[in-house]
């Protein structure tokens, strides 16, 4: 994780980068951090800035395990590397990029990006990594910044409000493979980014000018925000940064904004904020098709997913109740479902039955104030999972990660001395004013827990529950996602969960043997997903059982085992 902090007490470790915080009062640096799988175990942790104040905004961590961190700087000192791209600062702040050795002990690179005039300000907001380590970053400037030959827009459209740029950096940080600028005549913001295997770039946020580059065949190709509103955009540009691919508009009448985006494995674009526009678009059959309201700044969050070409909303939903939301980041899991998070003040959100917290337990304000954590099946038409994740003071979540068995790490700060930490945490209390906080949730309502963890076909095949499991409502349903391809397979039902597991062509089966099993022949679809209906009869409230499925595997399957199954879940009936 990372972020900025105030604090000279910061907790870091031995053989960190830097031990000591430089800013001056009232100014932040920024922190490094990695915690164990648990929670309980500081791995490693680092400062990292200069005297005059840092916000680190985003950072990647490679499959070698390197550390890429991304922001803003107002420090003469901040830390560069000898031959890297730019090492001094030019104008009133830069950018900057810096990788981190996987122990946190020391730079592999580090560089800045500005321009030159004190009036000049450059932020580098996201970043994403590709395989062989190159460096692609989305940002915003005001005043001086270095393009290359060749690039989509060399010049910003306005000198005198911040617009969007990207950039990409060599894997050693000496060389600027491209800069180019990307708006309009007016202010304009990037926010989030993502490069595919072709090395396309995807940027999104949002714009106030009403030229800003789009396409001909977009899917809005023209804004439809009035007056001083701004309007989410979404923009993909070729691999050199020398033209656009496609760019659309996606916005109603008054203000949207895109915050994170994600590509999936078909190059659709899923993408996540929030919106103050009555008429944001949505689409048939989705979860939430209208807007429930919102206050000042914040109306709505929204969950989106556009074609690979940016011609064709597939899915567009809502997701707020009658105060107002921020969705902030979103992670998708091997199925498609995607969690999102972020903060809401409406006491109304949508949560799920059996959820970790169905009560909004921090000062309700016109403004965002208690954390959400929510999870849509991979269509936008089921909400999986929601709960609110919060104490009595106020939170922000700003950022989540899904792991391969559907668990997801939360990220964020909160001033709630009352914030729920776990057993053996390594920090159960508040130190500060506000301090913050990282966690482990799977994303399952009360009564069911996973046991084991899913066998490969190509990932793990995932088993959710498409609610919590009661008794007096006599069904349920089970979700599958990510199995082998249009192939065959069992549902095992039984007398309770086994969590050492036994073996069966490859595939660790975590059913008790020793107990009543009943097995279903079941079928997954051309996208390795099904819905398996379940009735309980006359069982009762406390009923336990355990279900599981197994798959054969086919020639798609880049695991050769004859089996790949999913995690168990034990259920309880309540």
């Amino acid at each position: 994780v990372c972020g900025a902090t105030q604090s000279t007490d910061f907790p870091t470790t031995l053989g960190a980068f830097e031990r000591k915080f430089k800013a001056a009062a009232y100014r932040t640096n920024i922190f490094v951090s990695q915690f164990s799988a648990d929670g309980t175990k500081l791995i490693f942790s680092t400062y990292l800035g200069g005297t005059t104040g840092d916000i680190a905004w985003d950072l990647d961590v490679h499959a070698s395990g390197i550390i890429t961190v991304v922001g803003q700087t107002f420090s003469a000192d901040y830390p560069t590397t000898a031959g890297a791209y730019q090492t001094k600062m030019l104008g009133g702040t830069a950018g900057f990029v810096t990788k981190l050795d996987p122990t946190g002990s020391k730079l592999i690179w580090s560089t800045l990006l500005g321009g030159a005039g004190t009036k000049t300000y450059v932020d580098c907001r996201a970043v994403d990594v590709d395989g062989p380590g190159n460096v692609v970053i989305a940002g915003n400037a005001r005043g001086a910044l270095p393009t290359t030959a060749g690039a989509f827009q060399k010049t910003q459209g306005s000198g005198f409000s911040f617009n969007p740029f990207v950039a990409k950096f060599d894997n050693t940080g000496k060389n600027l493979v491209f800069s180019t600028f990307c708006g309009g005549t007016n202010y304009g913001m990037a926010k989030t980014v993502a490069v595919d295997s072709k090395g396309r770039v995807t940027i999104a946020g949002h714009s106030g000018s009403a030229d800003y580059p789009t396409t001909t065949n977009a899917y809005q190709p023209k804004p439809r925000s009035t007056g001083l509103n701004y309007e989410a955009f979404v923009t993909q540009l070729d691999s050199t940064g020398s033209k656009l691919v496609w760019s659309t508009w996606i916005g109603g009448s008054e203000m949207d904004t895109v915050e994170d985006l994600e590509l999936d494995a078909n190059g659709d674009v899923v993408f996540t904020g929030w919106t103050r526009s009555s008429f944001f678009p949505t689409t048939p059959g989705v979860f939430q098709t209208y807007f429930a309201g919102g206050t000042n700044f914040r109306g709505d969050a929204f969950l989106s997913r556009l074609d690979a070409t940016g011609s064709k909303l597939i899915y567009s939903t809502l997701l707020g109740g009658s105060n107002g939301e921020e969705a902030r980041v979103l992670s998708l899991d091997a199925a498609g479902n995607t969690t999102i998070v972020g903060t809401t003040g409406s006491g109304d959100f949508p949560i799920t039955k059996g959820a970790m917290s169905s009560k909004i337990k921090g000062p309700v304000y016109n403004w965002t104030a208690e954390g959400f954590v929510a999870r849509l099946s991979h269509d936008a038409k089921m909400l999986l999972y929601s709960s609110y994740l919060g104490g009595s003071g106020s939170e922000g979540i700003l950022g989540v990660s899904t792991l391969p068995d559907g668990d997801v790490i939360v990220a964020g700060s909160t001033y709630s001395a009352d914030f729920p930490v776990t057993t053996g945490a390594w920090q159960a209390k508040l130190k500060g004013q506000s301090d913050g906080f990282v966690g482990r949730h799977d994303l399952l309502p009360s009564g069911i827990s996973r046991v084991g963890s899913g066998t490969d076909c190509n990932g793990p095949v995932l088993l959710y529950p498409s609610a919590v499991y009661e008794a007096a409502k006599g069904t349920g349903s089970l979700i599958v996602g990510n199995a082998p391809k249009q192939t065959a397979g069992l549902l095992a039902l039984g007398g309770g969960s086994y969590a050492p597991g036994f073996v069966i062509g490859g595939a660790s089966i975590h059913v008790d043997p020793l107990q009543w099993i009943v097995v279903i022949p079941i079928a997954s679809d051309v996208d390795g997903r099904t819905i398996l209906n379940l009735g309980f009869g006359q069982l009762t409230k406390g009923f336990r059982f355990a279900a599981q499925t197994l798959w054969l595997n086919n020639a798609a399957c880049s695991h050769k085992s004859l089996f790949s199954a999913s995690a168990a879940l034990d259920i309880t009936l309540q």
